[in-house]
């Protein structure tokens, strides 16, 4: 899918409880880099990655008046959302028109000295929810879990 060009503002999570629902529209995973252009490698020189979905909030009003927002699947989130996605077998192939929901529920222990606490989530995937009743606008209920 080349809808990626058109990506959104990130989603941002601040605070402990801050969530984001929305359908999965498209998805590139690419090398994470600093903000000066960088690739970010682990220790043994394998680099990162960052795993970028393109989503349509599910309430959009809380996001602002952009369509798109992008989810970006790194660091704490990875392994949560590579449990999600093998608990309901999402793969590439059916991963758009997934519902995502993400809650950043609190910090972990830091691990090292001058770092920030890691960030922890939880995250539900709910393969297909396009296809069953998200259309042009209407709302799931609020916990279709």
């Amino acid at each position: 899918m080349e809808l990626f060009e058109s990506g959104g503002p990130a989603v941002a999570f601040k605070t402990p409880g801050d969530r984001f629902r929305g359908v999965v529209v498209s998805a590139k995973e690419r090398q994470a880099t600093e903000p000066s252009g960088k690739v970010r490698t682990f220790d043994d020189g394998t680099p990162q990655l960052v795993t970028l979905l393109n989503c349509e909030p599910v309430n959009p009003g809380e996001w602002g008046e952009d369509d798109v927002r992008t989810l970006y699947v790194q660091s704490t989130m990875r392994a949560p959302f590579a449990a999600a996605a093998r608990a309901q077998h999402v793969n590439e192939a059916n991963l758009p028109g997934t519902l995502v929901d993400v809650t950043y529920t609190g910090d972990g222990v830091t691990q090292t000295r001058g770092h920030n606490p890691p960030k922890q989530w939880s995250i539900t995937l709910q393969p297909g929810f396009r296809d069953v009743g998200y259309v042009n606008g209407s709302l799931p209920p609020e916990e279709p879990f």
